[in-house]
């Protein structure tokens, strides 16, 4: 039994509020805390990562790798090790990274915490309740659109005087995002291809789509 608290979130496309069930295209961030107890503070420690696939258990080393793990206590390779332990330990397990892109559609997580003493390693302080995720079958077509800002806009053309219909879409994100600048054909449109713009902005992007006047379905409306 130990005094120490351990906590861990879950949240995907820098969303703030921390979720248990996760689409297998966000970008997931996940993170641990721990509170040490008061007499462990000071002294020199090692940190632990552990996960639960099904029904493997894997840790992960000081290198960021997981690999798989007996559930021996001898063979439990530590996340950070030889440290001077401070009153709350802070570390990163995943950070925007796209779930599905490691094979776990599908999977439920369980992430256990831990730290021990080094001059007693064998002896964990841990989390008896794990950290649950859950990750969704991967469906390339699947779009969660509550999470996208449409625009529908014109820019003035000044030079040429003349109006440039655009169409954007936004992911929810704090973070600066790359990109994607859309251009229909001859004979189309902005509103061309807007699946890939909800594909796209699901999956992170900036996305703006630019009508062209003098090459747009203008052209064609009259054509037998």
């Amino acid at each position: 039994m130990t005094n120490a608290q351990f906590f861990g979130g879950a949240r995907a496309n820098d969303r703030e509020v921390f979720e248990n069930q996760f689409d297998a295209f966000e970008q997931l961030t996940i993170a641990a805390k721990f509170q040490l107890e008061p007499a462990h503070i000071g002294r020199v420690g090692n940190l632990y990562i552990i996960v639960a696939v099904g029904d493997n258990y894997f840790y992960r080393d000081s290198t960021g790798a997981y690999e798989i793990w007996d559930l021996q206590i001898d063979s439990l390779k530590r996340a950070a090790l030889n440290k001077i332990l401070s009153a709350s330990e802070e570390i990163s397990i995943l950070e925007d990274t796209t779930i599905g892109i490691l094979a776990l559609s599908g999977q439920r997580l369980s992430f256990y915490f831990a730290y021990s003493e080094q001059l007693n390693p064998t002896e964990l302080y841990y989390n008896e309740l794990p950290l649950q995720t859950a990750i969704g079958d991967y469906n390339p077509l699947k779009v969660d659109a509550r999470n996208i800002q449409t625009l529908q806009i014109s820019a003035n053309d000044t030079s040429r005087a003349r109006e440039i219909p655009l169409l954007i879409y936004l992911p929810e994100s704090a973070k600066s995002r790359p990109l994607i600048l859309f251009s229909h054909g001859l004979g189309g449109s902005l509103l061309t291809a807007v699946y890939l713009g909800e594909q796209w902005a699901a999956r992170g992007y900036n996305v703006v789509f630019m009508q062209h006047p003098g090459s747009d379905e203008d052209i064609v409306k009259d054509v037998p």
